[in-house]
């Protein structure tokens, strides 16, 4: 059982606990929220398993300007989140690739939301004797 007052009022407040945890325990602390946008947009892209040309990046990300996208993909390479290579079959392009870094990341956040949906349903079926919060 959630506390008194709307479900959906203590799912947002959990939930807003989750992200903080996330963002103070992650690094996602590294980063700032357009890079982690923009981080988010091509790890979906990369689902697909085909390369992904940095003109795709900046012209389909929609996160800001060429200039600030080239500025957010020069933040993620420095901060080892992505690799930007050449391509092999065509030296005048450059692929954008998530690096293992990335991939850490994806899974410790997977687990993090696993871990807190698990924990809410929990707390909604045992009675509240006192307020829990999120922990990992």
């Amino acid at each position: 059982m959630t506390p008194q007052g709307s479900a959906g009022a203590y799912e947002w407040i959990e939930l807003q606990r989750l992200l903080g945890h996330l963002q103070s325990e992650t690094p996602l602390t590294l980063l700032t929220p357009r890079a982690i946008r923009l981080l988010e947009w091509i790890v979906k892209k990369q689902e697909s398993k085909l390369d992904l040309p940095l003109q795709n990046v900046t012209g389909g990300s929609h996160v800001g300007t060429a200039k600030t996208i080239y500025q957010l993909l020069f933040e993620l390479d420095q901060r080892g989140f992505i690799d930007i290579e050449p391509d092999p079959l065509d030296c005048r392009r450059r692929l954008v690739r998530t690096t293992q870094k990335t991939d850490e990341l994806m899974q410790t956040l997977s687990k993090s939301v696993e871990h807190w949906g698990l924990q809410l349903r929990s707390q909604r079926e045992t009675p509240a004797t006192d307020s829990k919060t999120f922990e990992t």
